[in-house]
């Protein structure tokens, strides 16, 4: 039966999509914690005639790893535990030939540039049309690089000047300021100096353009780059 395309962002079916591109053979995992997108996601590309497995946590697709035979990862941004970037880079550290699309609905440059450079085959964005999507993955698929458009706009407004990404030690840091620890207690857990903790806020604060802590939480959340617990006390 031929597939109809979707609006991921609304999560509902639609008419209209493209019956030339096939994904025959293909084995793709899916990494979503959002329910509705990750199978809107696996209608769309087992409808084109690929298999998929669905997770919906970046340690769970690590976990099943070592025995997979996927072609493609589709890969959410923003989850609970492990960020798509820190999968991205675990799987660098692997060593790991596995083609990753990033489907996320971040468009800061930053973003884009950094899921780049850390070995994601292309960028599509979650409200992108199913044609969009089903091109990406094909291209993805085939060893291409998969870009939007929307994203490759983002790779030109970064090449003209914004701020490096924060680092995997920044943003442990900044996963802590959310616990509500104090530097000082930041330091011991993280085995780093209370002065490293400072440093690293500070550059934080400074990426955002805020003077407090509370205002560094609310862009980070916005941003995606962390999920704050429901019952976290910050220290302001």
């Amino acid at each position: 039966m031929g597939l109809l395309p979707f609006s991921l962002a609304e999560g509902r079916l639609m008419h209209g999509s493209n019956p030339t591109i096939m994904l025959a053979g293909a084995s793709i995992a899916i990494v979503d914690d959002h329910q509705i997108v990750a199978q809107a996601l696996q209608l769309l590309v087992d409808g084109h005639g690929a298999t998929s497995e669905v997770f919906t946590s970046g340690e769970a697709l690590l976990k099943r790893l070592p025995e997979s035979t996927w072609h493609l990862i589709l890969l959410d941004l923003s989850m609970p535990g492990m960020s798509g970037l820190e999968v991205l880079e675990e799987l660098r550290s692997r060593r790991c030939d596995i083609a990753v699309l990033v489907v996320s609905m971040h468009d800061n440059p930053a973003y884009v540039r950094r899921a780049l450079d850390l070995g994601a085959r292309g960028y599509v964005r979650k409200d992108a049309s199913a044609d969009q999507l089903l091109e990406a993955i094909d291209k993805a698929t085939h060893g291409l690089p998969a870009i939007s458009q929307d994203a490759a706009r983002c790779l030109i407004a970064r090449q003209r000047g914004t701020k490096p990404f924060p680092s995997r030690a920044e943003i442990l840091v900044l996963r802590e300021v959310l616990q509500g620890h104090r530097a000082r207690d930041i330091a011991v857990a993280l085995g780093i100096s209370k002065r490293t903790v400072e440093s690293h806020k500070a550059r934080l604060m400074q990426y955002y353009q805020v003077r407090s802590t509370l205002e560094l939480i609310r862009c980070a959340e916005d941003d995606g780059l962390v999920r704050p617990p429901a019952s976290a006390k910050m220290n302001v």
